[in-house]
């Protein structure tokens, strides 16, 4: 993992030891001599800017068992055993324009493939602190190889560790390809000299003799906790994180609370058996809520037979948000999803750039929840009653041409009854610029609905002539009707799935 990975994936990991018990203290407002302090020296450590960290150059993509607390923490692999690129630093990806998710193929003339995630990170490393330039072998979106030379730059970086959690989607609209979900967003940080704050706040308290000694030996947590208007008096800096693609919001579902974290640790003993001061602590955490309606790009063209991908997409004007590892956020978040009308396949994430209104590029992340569509529903309630039409209409290859009144009563009115049927489900089914695999069934049924009542009239016109040959070509018919149906079908339905990436997986195998 690289140096600055490791040091927010720590952020994430004090969180959660920060929710261990948290005290206030008695006849002691901890908060309230903490913000005094916080005034007192605030213009000394200018927390009002954000903390920036050293930026490396390569970021690597991480499998999704990495974002669950029992998942191991390991690069995604390709089926040749590459890593993937994650995402290159905003100056790095204006100047070689190699694109987030891309295979890289070799690292310093090294396959890896070859090298396990320590081994690369050591090449990554070793390259940063001796300032030399990294040859980087990547695949492009035609599979062809290229190759960078990547300078080292001394650049800087805001990161913004980000928790992401889908608490529910309640609907998924396939007709303008919305979806509505209940989220969290929990956003944690840290400001350099709010140690010192949290030192100065301690001390005041040891002399108000607030604590034992006994307590003393042990860690201390205390929290702080503010409205929006409350938290933005106190002027420290805050990461502005929104979702890209949040289209609406529902009124007054939106809750934006915050708090900081303030922990005593102890002196103590490390392995070496030497002796540690005492040290402090200090996690800000901004917690947003809300019910909002999202919106991805489908591709309806394999409909109902189509995989879709639900995106939350979260950028930032003022850093690089990156999710936090090992956090069980994403994985809740899909195991907890109940879709009615769809299944979940996996989910995923991926970070891009996009450029804002200053002519620059902000940094995104996206959470990505595939779907397929349960087919089976359509199968049965829209296309099955579609054929039972058809071959009530074929029915009529059994009556004698002769019988013409009979022969176009049922024709007529299962051709009728195919096209009103279909203006009932069209209010289920995607308006779209293009023909999915549905509309061409449908458009061929209609053209096997019409047949019987063209071929009922030209036999019974051989009829009247007294011609044997229209009875031979309803016998003809009653074998080629059915069989052209369903190789019509299959063909297209296996054309549909071969032929397009968003098809539902499963099927393909099976064509």
């Amino acid at each position: 993992m690289q140096p600055e990975m490791k040091r927010y994936l720590f952020l994430f990991l004090a969180f959660s030891l920060f929710h261990a018990p948290v005290f206030g203290f008695e006849s002691f407002d901890e908060c309230g001599v903490f913000e005094e302090v916080l005034k007192r020296d605030f213009d000394k450590y200018q927390f009002n800017e954000p903390d920036n960290g050293s930026t490396g150059r390569l970021f690597f993509k991480y499998a999704s068992s990495a974002y669950s607390f029992k998942g191991p923490l390991l690069y995604q692999r390709s089926d040749n055993g590459g890593v993937y690129l994650d995402i290159l630093p905003e100056w790095a990806y204006e100047k070689y324009k190699i694109s987030p998710g891309a295979e890289i193929f070799s690292i310093n003339s090294i396959e890896t493939r070859l090298m396990d995630d320590e081994e690369i990170d050591a090449l990554v490393a070793s390259s940063e602190d001796k300032k030399e330039v990294l040859l980087v072998s990547i695949f492009d979106e035609k599979s062809i190889l290229q190759e960078f030379e990547i300078e080292h730059e001394d650049k800087q970086q805001i990161y913004i560790p980000v928790e992401l959690d889908i608490e529910h989607i309640s609907s998924v609209n396939s007709v303008n390809s919305t979806y509505k979900a209940v989220y969290t967003i929990v956003m944690e940080w840290s400001l350099y000299g709010l140690e010192s704050i949290a030192r100065d706040s301690f001390k005041r308290a040891i002399r108000n003799d607030i604590f034992n000694q006994d307590e003393l030996d042990n860690e201390l947590n205390f929290a702080c906790y503010y409205s929006s208007e409350k938290f933005e008096s106190l002027g420290l800096w805050k990461p502005n994180v929104y979702f890209s693609n949040l289209i609406s919001q529902e009124a007054d579902s939106y809750k934006d609370s915050f708090a900081i974290f303030v922990k005593y640790i102890p002196s103590s003993l490390n392995e070496l058996g030497e002796s540690q001061e005492v040290n402090y602590s200090v996690l800000l955490l901004q917690d947003n809520q809300g019910v909002g309606t999202f919106q991805s790009y489908f591709n309806y063209q394999p409909f109902p037979f189509d995989a879709q991908d639900l995106n939350f997409t979260l950028q930032s004007s003022d850093g690089m948000p990156f999710f936090g590892f090992q956090s069980e956020g994403l994985a809740k978040s899909f195991h907890s999803a109940e879709l009615y009308e769809w299944k979940k396949k996996s989910f995923d994430t991926y970070a891009s750039y996009s450029p804002n209104i200053f002519g620059g590029l902000n940094p995104g992340i996206t959470f990505t929840i595939s779907i397929e569509r349960n087919y089976v529903y359509f199968l049965t309630k829209i296309y099955l009653p579609i054929v039972i039409i058809l071959f009530l209409a074929y029915s009529t290859l059994w009556v004698k041409p002769r019988e013409i009144e009979a022969r176009l009563t049922v024709s007529v009115v299962c051709f009728l009854a195919l096209i009103t049927y279909t203006f009932i489900i069209d209010r289920d089914l995607p308006k779209l610029a293009y023909l999915t695999a549905m509309d061409f069934i449908i458009l061929y049924s209609y053209l096997f609905a019409a047949i019987p009542t063209l071929e009922s009239i030209y036999v019974n016109k051989l009829s009247i002539n007294e011609n044997e040959s229209g009875e031979l070509i309803d016998r003809r018919l009653r074998i080629f009707f059915p069989l052209a149906y369903i190789a019509i079908t299959l063909f297209i339905i296996s054309f549909t799935i071969i032929n397009h990436p968003s098809a539902v997986e499963a099927l393909r195998f099976t064509t």
